[in-house]
């Protein structure tokens, strides 16, 4: 796999930021954490329409993003990008805050 075959001749928010890394100095922070995985989603909207006290409800999804973590996953699984990415501080992804709901 490259990072070349994950472009698929269109762009998506999440292709965007895997382009962001490539060449970059230094891990960009995260921004905004808001990515969900569109089958996390379409299940969600099965598992609602089949459950009778979901109705007048929202129900919010999300997967955990951030740079680093993205940055780590690309080194691992694909090594010969390893001198295109910047090496930030690997593992400390997940421990940052990434977001936060007020209601």
């Amino acid at each position: 796999m490259s990072l070349e075959s994950l472009w698929r001749g269109g762009t998506t928010s999440f292709s965007e930021a895997l382009w962001r890394l490539l060449d970059a100095k230094v891990v960009p922070p995260t921004d905004f954490a808001g990515f969900a995985d569109v089958r996390v989603v379409a299940t969600a909207h099965l598992e609602a329409f089949a459950s009778p006290g979901a109705s007048g409800h929202r129900f919010l999804i999300s997967s955990h993003f951030d740079y680093q973590t993205t940055v780590d996953s690309l080194t691992e699984g694909i090594p010969q990008l390893r001198s295109r990415l910047p090496k930030g501080t690997p593992g400390a992804g997940k421990l940052g805050k990434v977001s936060s709901i007020c209601l």
